[in-house]
């Protein structure tokens, strides 16, 4: 796992992809960091590996779609628009 010092967030690399373990690291994932179109592997929701909810996501700033913990995601840090939405869910 790489710990990335500017955002203090914690991450794998996987080409062209990043890696997220759980879905509290996603939220704390902003496009300020990445940029829009950037895909982040989410690998689980509380724990890593338990696939509830995992998959590719993208992040889309002009989304305000409510934040179901699964296909769509709220930054913790957007009060705006700005949203993580699924577009690859792992089986």
């Amino acid at each position: 796992m790489a710990y990335n010092s500017v955002t203090g967030l914690n991450f794998y690399v996987q080409s062209p992809k990043l890696y997220t373990p759980t879905l509290a690291d996603l939220r704390l994932i902003t496009s300020k960091y990445y940029g829009e179109g950037v895909i982040i592997t989410l690998g689980g929701g509380a724990a890593e590996y338990d696939q509830n909810p995992s998959g590719d996501y993208r992040y889309d700033a002009a989304s305000v779609l409510a934040d179901d913990g699964d296909a769509t995601v709220l930054p913790a840090d957007n009060a705006g628009a700005g949203r993580w939405r699924q577009i690859v869910k792992s089986a």
